[in-house]
């Protein structure tokens, strides 16, 4: 069995080409590759993702463990991970991806949500304008929103996760953190 998934630039190129279809076979690719890496109740998480771009994003996020990332680096903590996380501010509620909350222990302690957003390559113009304006909403209200494209997911997804985690490490940097 090979060990990665692969699509050639044939493939890609044709006018028939659907990012959902091989999404889909991405996913059951990793699933059914990497069932000994999973932890009890992520199968169950994936459940409450959107869409397959959002469940290969989650499987190599859990892979990468940002969740136990203060193992690696003692002046991070994560405090939480939430799929399909509903998000009030000021009277509007949103729906996110996933939000990771942060707390940064030095210089002074200080929290911190980062909202990672999927967006589905099929985007019309109109949903590419609300994305903007709940991006500018949620980024006045302190939080850091990280967004990809299902593309960018699926011919990278640990690339994608490891952005996560090298925006997480950079914000302590700017903290003042070593």
């Amino acid at each position: 069995m090979e060990n990665f998934y692969a699509i050639t630039d044939e493939q890609y190129c044709t006018e028939d080409f659907n990012i959902h279809e091989h999404l889909t076979e991405r996913v059951n690719f990793s699933l059914n590759g990497n069932t000994a890496d999973f932890k009890v109740g992520q199968y169950e998480a994936l459940i409450k993702c959107k869409g397959e771009g959002e469940q290969l994003l989650s499987m190599e996020i859990d892979r990468l463990g940002i969740e136990s990332i203060d193992k690696f680096n003692p002046l991070i903590e994560v405090l939480g991970f939430t799929r399909q996380a509903e998000i009030l501010v000021c009277g509007q509620k949103y729906n996110v991806a996933f939000l990771i909350e942060v707390a940064y222990k030095q210089p002074d302690y200080r929290e911190v949500n980062y909202v990672i957003e999927c967006d589905q390559s099929d985007c019309k113009r109109e949903n590419v304008h609300e994305n903007y304006l709940k991006t500018r909403q949620l980024q006045k209200y302190g939080y850091e929103v990280i967004r990809f494209t299902e593309e960018e997911i699926f011919f990278s997804p640990y690339k994608c996760a490891h952005d996560v985690l090298a925006v997480i490490v950079r914000n302590l940097k700017i903290q003042g953190g070593k």
